[in-house]
């Protein structure tokens, strides 16, 4: 039993099934298409006409760019030197609102997008001078605040008995 098969490239293929000794066995065979002298040439003539389109649309999508920057470079000088039309400085403005408005929408929405932050903790000095002068804290600075200072008073006596082994001990007489 056989079958004849093309794929995407006009190939040709048959699949064909032998039986042996209950055993099914499929076999590929692979039948090229026979490509002619004259459809070598086409393709090659094709392909170089291709190659040529490709080259002369990058030639003028260049011209067309460096026009285009010169354009914008006579613009800006002008600008600068303030030889705008009315029309022409309508038109900026108008472009330089849009922008602005653009670029306004697109800081909300990645804002938005955005995590909220949680509020910085006070630092250490900020919780003392609240402290000194008089007003109240939050029970988690006053906590933040003792831990640091029982830090301190053990580093303190941790230093005063240093001192106090390294010195040589007194006669007294």
């Amino acid at each position: 039993m056989s079958k004849m098969y093309f794929d995407l490239f006009e190939n040709y293929y048959f699949f064909t099934m032998d039986i042996f000794m209950s055993q099914y066995y499929t076999k590929l065979m692979d039948r090229k298409k026979i490509v002619t002298p004259a459809e070598v040439e086409e393709q090659r003539r094709q392909r170089e006409e291709q190659a040529a389109k490709e080259a002369r649309s990058k030639e003028l999508a260049k011209a067309r760019y460096e026009k285009r920057k010169a354009e914008k470079r006579e613009f800006t000088a002008r600008k600068k030197v303030g030889l705008l039309t009315p029309e022409e400085l309508e038109a900026e403005e108008q472009r330089l609102a849009h922008n602005r408005k653009w670029q306004k929408e697109w800081r909300e929405k990645r804002k938005a997008s955005e995590l909220e932050k949680p509020p910085k903790q006070k630092s250490i000095k900020e919780l003392m001078a609240i402290e000194k002068t008089g007003a109240d804290l939050t029970p988690e600075e006053t906590e933040r605040l003792a831990a640091y200072r029982r830090k301190k008073a053990d580093q303190q006596r941790a230093r005063q008995e240093g001192k106090k082994s390294d010195q040589p001990k007194k006669k007294v007489s």
